[in-house]
């Protein structure tokens, strides 16, 4: 043994295999910095890695072979001879070797024990979202600018798919939008979202291709939890979110049923034209004329595609919410709500399981004080879009109107968690603490969304302040929202703000937002809402009662409904809504058709907050394809098989379901 060891000296094999070690674990640890700037593919690394480590034994045997001289390379001469030239090359080595390892000695010392992390790069990780991720938007490297609303397009399709794991908590694109470009850390993103990883990537599409790079990372440890890179035909797109969506799943060992996955890996479209013109039409800032144009053209290339009918459906909708003309009669109203609810049940036609589907048609319902179908098709938004804020906060409006004030603060609360950058979503629990009474909390939510630039919500600030007899605060912030309510083109804002007015005695300010109110009232139809307090505010007690009981016998949907709620509940605590004519005028239209809560359908129980989970999976639905009511199915599990009965559940009237004999809760998986 003594022989070997000086034999591998004098052959210089120890020398070369200690600098070949530290030489190539440095080699790694730059790689591992550099190649992701210039966003290589992922597989670039292992393959340098495995490559250095193949090395190794090649650079020992080639040690042992052969030797460095001043002459070049010689073979190692085997007669035990050592000459001075080889010493000093030997020694040369050895330097080699000692600057190796104080350099990596360095690093590691460095990184470990003399970095000093801001302040921005640390945060307590128990205060994190848990199974939460952030989505950054993807950087657009296509030639053509124009495609820019690809990557947009795309970046929100992989946040619907993730949206749709109850577990998984993802924070809504308004959020991440504002660190596009940003200059910010992964670190410092993920404190100011208060999650624990963060995704991002790039997206370049180009001659009818794909080419996408993603990585998630754990914003705690700088460590790479996943990273893939796809180049791909864009008929394969769908398949892309879908890999997304489940491998982020994964990496966070995020719990998803089985109807779940099914979701994940169900394909909207075959038509790559149809899904490209449904991208471009979810631009908001086009047009509505240009944007029903695409759409049309979308459903033209695939009828068979729900989403750009949910998308339509949502314009209709948005458009019914404006008051129109003076002379616009309401059967023009009627006509567009059709055409909205026609567009939802053809989604829902041919995908049962659409949340945004669901909630606009919740808000139809909501609009038309239909509360039980209103309460039905948020439970269902609810259940297939859990992490939809837009779901969420549109729900809590309802459940605010039928006197459920705390249940409307936790789903608004968890709104916020999702989309903390989104005024709308901290206005919405500010109204819905005020309704229940927390003022306290309402006047921080209220702060917070005139932080985040929503100058509207000074009016609502102004209001609470009025309820908590703090006039002064309550004027000052009227005088903020006043160049909204006089640039506003809808009536409610001046006479809102009028109202608010005449209520401190500002009579002067009050007869200022009036004008305006008198100007737009000749160009358009005037909501009751608008009109009732307009009249208050100029004193017209007799003439607002009349308003309010016209409104309580006419029921005009959608015209400023949530202003209308507000008088309901008497929210701005006016103790002339509170005399007894109008109290009995204000009952009159207060949801009444709530007696009988939302019965569960037959075939799973929901585990979410307790509730049902809506339409049946599409298996349920196969299982009975080419059968009749009261036939035995064969329901798929995980196990096998399971024998149950095709019903017609009551809340589908013509989808045949097969229910599972012992109505078993659905099946859960855990990936791997």
């Amino acid at each position: 043994m003594a022989f070997i060891w000086e034999e591998l000296k004098r052959r210089h094999v120890v020398r070369v295999a200690v600098a070949y070690a530290a030489v190539g674990w440095l080699l790694i640890e730059a790689a591992s910095e550099v190649l992701p700037i210039f966003a290589v593919p992922p597989w670039v690394l292992p393959t340098v890695t495995f490559i250095i480590i193949l090395g190794f034994p090649l650079a020992v045997v080639l040690s042992w072979i052969f030797d460095l001289t001043p002459q070049g390379v010689e073979r190692t001469k085997s007669d035990g001879v050592s000459e001075s030239p080889t010493n000093v090359s030997g020694r040369k080595l050895d330097l080699v070797i000692i600057g190796a390892l104080v350099f990596v000695l360095g690093i590691i010392v460095a990184d470990n024990y003399l970095r000093v992390h801001s302040p921005d790069e640390v945060f307590d990780v128990t205060d994190v979202l848990p199974n939460s991720v952030a989505v950054l938007p993807f950087d657009n490297l296509s030639s053509d600018p124009d495609n820019a609303y690809f990557s947009a397009g795309l970046h929100e399709e992989i946040l619907s798919q993730l949206a749709k794991l109850r577990n998984l908590k993802v924070i809504s694109r308004t959020s991440v939008l504002r660190y596009r470009s940003s200059d910010l850390s992964i670190p410092e993103i993920a404190k100011d979202l208060n999650v624990r990883t963060v995704m991002e990537g790039s997206v370049q599409y180009a001659n009818g291709r794909v080419h996408i790079n993603t990585q998630l990372i754990d914003a705690v440890t700088d460590e790479h939890l996943w990273s893939e890179s796809y180049d791909r035909e864009l008929t394969d797109i769908f398949a892309i979110e879908s890999d997304i969506a489940a491998n982020v799943a994964n990496a966070l060992r995020t719990e998803f049923s089985l109807a779940e996955r099914d979701d994940l890996e169900r394909v909207p479209t075959r038509s790559f034209e149809s899904y490209r013109l449904y991208l471009a039409a979810r631009q908001n800032q086009l047009s509505d004329d240009v944007r029903l144009d695409l759409l049309d053209r979308a459903i033209e290339a695939d009828p068979n595609f729900a989403f750009p009918y949910v998308e339509r459906a949502s314009i209709y909708i948005q458009r019914l919410r404006t008051p129109g003309t003076a002379a616009n009669p309401m059967d023009q109203r009627a006509e567009q709500e059709e055409l909205a609810r026609e567009d939802i049940n053809k989604a829902l036609e041919i995908d049962p399981t659409l949340g945004r589907a669901y909630a606009w048609l919740g808000m139809i319902h909501r609009y038309n004080w239909r509360g039980a179908d209103a309460r039905n098709a948020f439970e269902r938004a609810l259940e297939f879009s859990p992490n939809d804020p837009d779901v969420l906060v549109n729900y809590g409006y309802f459940l605010v109107n039928i006197g459920q004030q705390e249940q409307a603060i936790g789903l608004a609360e968890r709104a916020v968690e999702l989309d903390p950058y989104n005024s709308e979503t901290h206005a919405a629990l500010g109204q819905f603490n005020t309704a229940a009474g927390h003022f306290h909390r309402a006047a921080d939510d209220f702060r917070k969304a005139t932080e985040l630039g929503a100058v509207w919500v000074h009016m609502l600030a102004a209001n609470l302040e009025l309820v908590r007899d703090n006039q002064p605060e309550a004027a000052k912030q009227l005088l903020l929202s006043e160049p909204v309510a006089m640039t506003a083109t809808m009536p409610q804002w001046p006479a809102h703000t009028a109202y608010t007015y005449a209520r401190l005695n500002m009579d002067q300010d009050a007869a200022r937002l009036l004008a305006r109110f008198d100007e737009l009232a000749t160009e358009q139809r005037i909501p009751a809402a608008a009109d009732i307090l307009a009249h208050l505010a100029r004193g017209e007690e007799e003439k607002a009662f009349q308003r309010l009981d016209e409104a309580a016998a006419e029921k005009a949907p959608y015209e400023a409904f949530n202003l209308l709620m507000s008088i309901v509940a008497n929210t701005f605590n006016d103790p002339v809504l509170d005399k007894p004519e109008f109290t009995e005028a204000r009952h009159k239209l207060e949801f009444t058709d709530l007696s009988a809560p939302p019965a569960p359908p037959p075939f799973a129980e929901s585990e979410h907050r307790g509730r049902h989970p809506g339409p049946p999976p599409p298996q349920a639905i196969e299982a009975c394809a080419g059968l009749s009511e009261g036939d035995t199915c064969n329901f798929p599990g995980p196990r096998g098989k399971v024998e149950g009965s095709c019903i017609i559940p009551p809340e589908f009237e013509t989808i045949l379901v097969c229910a599972p004999k012992g109505n078993p809760g659905p099946d859960r998986v855990r990936p791997d």
